[in-house]
């Protein structure tokens, strides 16, 4: 349940992101992911101090693995928001949500996590649905619109870059507390996306204020309820149950953009929905409440 509400309130964002990002007069997707970084940074960094200060020197032994995550999430997040920037929302979401077969890959070379037969399988059938909606034949022959081919890629990357975030986030849950993960991640892209911002800054109005405030608050809840699911799922789990954002994607897209996927597409979703249903998610809970317990 922690894993969908986090997809949920990602794909708000996404919304939202969307609109401050098109238009005459647009941010661009760097000052919307700098903006933010920096407001749940500043926010969290009371608990930030007081988790430190509770670490003592445990805290200084984390604290590299605490920056590289930050770096590899904020990288997910430059590519997602441009992504989200230049394709429709469910192309965007399902093709960097294939970070789930990145995440799983990752955590049985770093984290000795096993993958089972069930979730190969899981990982096959999604796979089979983002091969539809990208048509790689197509994109490798230069045969669709730059916009559509750097899209993609972007978000393809930003796929990569989560999986190995998510492997992170499994690694520290153990000894750090959410705000701390989240208020690092928050300060690492505030500096990683400074001088991108800045070379594109545009100052915002009133509306673009507080749409830039709701992108911060709906990625902060985000953010907190993904880092509390794989406190408790498996990284392969977790990263599998979190494609439903592929879903509140979907949705909102044709609601609000009015943006219909086409028959390739649905059957894109479809089949990546199906890699979902082939993982038995108490299995996880019941393998994370043995970790818990111990």
């Amino acid at each position: 349940m922690l894993i969908h509400l986090s997809s949920f309130f990602f794909a708000c964002m996404a919304i939202v992101v969307r609109g401050l990002s098109t238009g005459d007069a647009a941010i661009s997707s760097d000052q919307v992911a700098f903006l933010r970084s920096l407001f749940p940074a500043l926010a969290l960094t009371p608990f930030m101090v007081a988790d430190a200060r509770r670490l003592g020197g445990q805290f200084r032994k984390v604290l590299p693995m605490l920056v590289i995550r930050g770096l590899l999430g904020s990288a997910a997040l430059i590519c997602y928001f441009r992504a989200v920037a230049l394709i429709d929302l469910s192309n965007a979401a399902l093709l960097c949500y294939t970070s789930p077969i990145f995440a799983a890959l990752f955590a049985a070379a770093f984290l000795k996590e096993p993958l089972t037969a069930r979730m190969v399988g899981a990982f096959s059938v999604a796979f089979a649905g983002v091969a539809l909606v990208v048509q790689p034949a197509a994109l490798l022959e230069g045969r669709l619109p730059p916009a559509f081919a750097a899209g993609t890629v972007y978000a393809l990357i930003s796929g990569a870059f989560a999986g190995l975030a998510y492997t992170a986030v499994r690694h520290l849950t153990g000894i750090c507390s959410t705000p701390t993960i989240v208020g690092m991640f928050g300060w690492v892209g505030t500096l990683l996306c400074a001088p991108l911002a800045a070379s594109k800054w545009v100052a915002p109005d009133g509306l673009q204020w507080l749409s830039l405030v709701m992108v911060a608050v709906l990625a902060s809840l985000g953010q907190f309820y993904m880092t509390r699911g794989y406190a408790i799922y498996k990284t392969a789990h977790a990263s599998t149950m979190n494609l439903s954002v592929v879903i509140f994607a979907s949705l909102l897209g044709a609601l609000v953009l009015h943006e219909y996927p086409g028959p390739m597409q649905i059957a894109g979703i479809a089949l990546t929905l199906g890699g979902i249903t082939l993982i038995d998610t108490r299995t996880g809970t019941a393998a994370a409440d043995e970790e818990l317990t111990a």
